[in-house]
């Protein structure tokens, strides 16, 4: 199954980006027929961003892979945990009344150059889906 999966990973990556995309654009017509919840504004942005980093992946199996374009999809990533951040933080703030504000994402897009450090673009992508994607994965799916 591995083989046969890392042989057709191209059409692993379309899908998947694929996948970001249609959750983008479904969440941003919530967003245009519903103004009460604004977080369906970060969630399309989360989806249209992380299927956008999909495809660069994509991209990069057929081109060569330089530090540039690493650097440009680990931008392209880091923000589209931010804004599946922002939509648990934003929603927590409207539900509770009480949230920490988007201060509390600065801290943390400063360990990111330590992961770098420590094993390259893989370490700040670990670190970034730990960090961001995994607690704003949570934190979105409690308060929506």
């Amino acid at each position: 199954m591995f083989e046969f999966l890392s042989n057709q990973i191209d059409y692993v990556y379309f899908i998947y980006g694929l996948s970001f995309i249609a959750l983008g654009v479904t969440s941003y017509f919530l967003f245009i027929t519903s103004k009460e919840h604004s977080f369906w504004k970060w969630l399309a942005l989360f989806g249209l961003l992380q299927g956008a980093k999909q495809w660069l992946d994509l991209l990069g199996l057929s081109i060569v892979d330089s530090g540039v374009f690493q650097l440009f999809g680990q931008i392209i990533l880091v923000s589209s945990f931010l804004c599946l951040s922002e939509t648990g933080r934003d929603e927590a703030q409207k539900k509770f009344g009480k949230s920490y504000g988007r201060w509390i994402f600065l801290p943390a897009v400063f360990i990111l150059p330590f992961g770098w450090s420590l094993s390259g673009p893989a370490g700040a992508e670990a670190f970034s889906r730990y960090i961001f994607g995994f607690i704003g994965g949570l934190w979105a799916g409690f308060v929506i």
